[in-house]
């Protein structure tokens, strides 16, 4: 069974389950209004509100909130190298949650767009004066001129900024 169709398979099913919850919520719905109308306004709106975060996640296979979890962020002109294969490392900050090597995880668009699944196969840390040219090159740059051209622009940052290194390959991408 393919990655899309267990994928799918869940999402439904997850669907049903919410479907189910909300018939039971209508067969409670009665107790509610001997409390008053005010507890059914707020814990009905409560339910109906996460009721609706948790169908709005289930279509879309998004977060409602923030990037998923275990996945790599890259930036918009990286991620067609990455999903070309042509580039192998990605460079981060530090203060970046990345997953640990040898796990399969999301590659993300724009803090949220899944696009692609890469396998992270090792993760290194340097200092941004001491990063060698050829991970700039495999991370998508011309050379290590280029690399700090762009990483200047971004911010002007610190030469004794550490960089994180997250070497991967291409599983599959959507």
């Amino acid at each position: 069974m393919s990655f899309r169709t267990r994928e799918r398979l869940t999402r439904y099913a997850l669907l049903f389950l919410v479907s189910v919850a909300l018939v039971a919520g209508f067969w409670f719905h009665g107790t509610f209004y001997a409390l008053g109308l005010v507890p059914l306004l707020l814990v009905g709106g409560l339910l109906t509100f996460l009721v609706l975060l948790a169908l709005l996640q289930l279509a879309t296979g998004r977060p409602v909130l923030g990037r998923p979890r275990g996945s790599l962020p890259l930036p918009r002109e990286a991620v067609g190298r990455a999903l070309a294969g042509t580039q192998t490392v990605a460079i981060v900050s530090l203060g970046v949650r990345i997953p640990p090597a040898g796990s399969l995880t999301t590659v993300v668009l724009d803090r949220d767009r899944p696009v692609g699944r890469v396998r992270i196969e090792d993760i290194r840390r340097c200092l941004a004066e001491d990063l060698a040219e050829s991970d700039a090159v495999a991370a998508g740059y011309k050379g290590l001129e280029d690399f700090r051209a762009v990483w200047s622009r971004e911010g002007g940052r610190d030469v004794e900024e550490i960089l994180v290194l997250v070497d991967f390959h291409l599983e599959a991408h959507r």
